[in-house]
């Protein structure tokens, strides 16, 4: 009989998440400080781009707890 793997695909797909998210944020701080900002709504696109991730590690949460037994 095999032995079930005791591999944890939830952290795995959670710590590549963070690390995708994490690239894409300091892509958006590398835009930022390259002078791209220069007036009101350049900052509004940058600021709601940067709450991306956090936004959509929310909902995927809401949608993946909504599975669980």
């Amino acid at each position: 009989m095999a032995k079930k793997s005791k591999v944890d695909l939830g952290k795995g797909f959670k710590r590549i998440y963070f690390a995708l998210a994490g690239l894409w944020l300091f892509g958006w701080i590398v835009w930022a400080f390259e002078g791209s900002i220069k007036d009101g709504s350049d900052l509004f696109d940058f600021l709601s781009f940067m709450m991306m991730p956090f936004i959509l590690y929310f909902i995927l949460l809401f949608f993946i707890k909504g599975f669980k037994k």
